[in-house]
């Protein structure tokens, strides 16, 4: 049991905090109803990305023996059979859909939490067909996307979107251009720097674990990053100064946040580029104590502008 818990990789569920940031930068974290569609959300995403993940285990178990760190997985270490790993993320992916079409939000039983209309049965259609999508992109990717340079990265990052586009479609919250690119270039960023750590491993012996990674060199690599945390950083500058952004709120003073933004982009560049050492990006966060002060403040600074 504990092999095929550590199969499903809990810690990762981290990832899919961002089903909360439509009610977050909406400014509805007093809504009931919004809670509970955002919670069920973020249920549904952790089965489902539990279900990729041994998925993708289980196609990658001959690779991931030759790395460093993914040899200790349940899979390389002989704890859980490969056959065992297909079944549970079967089970996984089909549950998580399952959940999401006969959920307590669904037009059937959300009679008494929200209004059902024809708007309301749209959303709840288009919130399996985003689930449905990412399942998809990701056996995609387990069966071979992965292995092209560009497209594996970009694949990744619009899981993450998907993942604010679910938590918005079953809360009722639109989202805005702004929180979609900004996610798809901060995931970006984020999956960049770990191909980096992919290659700095292949470089220093420890095998090409990636197929991918013959694509890139660190040279690109450290360009890219550089780029993206410029442009990040750009946006959401705009964003904050933008009154289209949060036109509810209207507040002047949202670009002082940026400061945290900053300080976390760059401390995770250093991460990447210095210690080299982004190959997990969710270990990297929970791990690392100014990356922690950097998003605590950003997310407490961030409302008290919004709610002051």
């Amino acid at each position: 049991m504990k092999g095929i818990f550590s199969l499903l990789r809990p810690l990762q569920w981290i990832k899919n905090l961002f089903v909360f940031l439509p009610m977050f930068f909406s400014g509805q974290l007093f809504n009931a109803n919004v809670w509970l569609a955002s919670i069920l959300s973020f249920v549904t995403f952790c089965i489902a990305s539990s279900g990729v993940y041994c998925l993708n285990d289980a196609m990658d178990a001959k690779t991931d023996a030759m790395h460093p760190v993914k040899r200790n997985r349940p899979i390389p270490k002989g704890e859980v059979s490969r056959t065992t790993a297909f079944i549970l993320a079967g089970f996984l992916l089909i549950l998580s859909v399952v959940i999401l079409v006969f959920s307590p939000l669904s037009p059937t039983y959300s009679d008494s939490l929200l209004p059902v209309n024809e708007e309301y049965i749209m959303r709840y259609l288009a919130g399996i067909g985003v689930l449905v999508t990412y399942i998809l992109f990701n056996i995609g990717y387990s069966l071979g996307l992965k292995h092209i340079p560009i497209l594996d990265t970009m694949i990744v990052a619009i899981g993450f979107v998907l993942r604010v586009a679910l938590g918005g479609l079953e809360s009722g919250i639109p989202l805005s251009p702004w929180i979609v690119g900004m996610v798809f270039l901060l995931a970006l960023f984020l999956v960049f720097a770990k191909r980096r750590d992919d290659l700095v491993i292949a470089r220093n012996g420890g095998g090409n674990v990636r197929k991918s990674t013959m694509g890139y060199n660190l040279q690109f690599l450290n360009q890219v990053l550089g780029i993206l945390v410029a442009i990040i950083m750009v946006g959401y500058m705009m964003y904050c100064l933008s009154p289209l952004s949060h036109p509810s709120h209207n507040s002047p003073y949202l670009y002082l946040t940026s400061i945290f933004v900053l300080g976390a982009l760059l401390r995770y560049l250093q991460i990447a580029l210095v210690k080299e050492d982004s190959g997990s990006p969710t270990r990297a966060i929970l791990r690392d104590p100014f990356l922690l002060i950097c998003i605590a403040l950003w997310g407490f600074s961030y409302l008290f502008i919004l709610y002051l």
